[in-house]
């Protein structure tokens, strides 16, 4: 987890999540996110998830993003 105001346009943050396929059990899946801006008087990151079009995610969402890289 991150904190939002350490959050800044050009970082890789990573979403990180159990997988649920089930011969993966235990195991965890993650996804890059480029962030492209940050817009810290609404408390959102404008960013791109996965290589896909980016779009405005909002803190709550933001915050649950790793900083690292979790297979580091």
């Amino acid at each position: 987890m991150i904190k939002f105001e350490k959050i800044k346009p050009g970082m890789i943050l990573y979403e990180v999540r159990k997988s649920t396929t089930p011969f993966n059990r235990c195991k965890w899946d993650y996804w890059t996110v480029k962030v492209i801006e940050v817009d810290q008087e609404k408390r959102r990151v404008f960013a791109s998830w996965n290589g896909n079009a980016p779009k405005w995610i909002y803190e709550r969402q933001a915050t649950k993003y790793r900083a690292k890289n979790p297979n580091d």
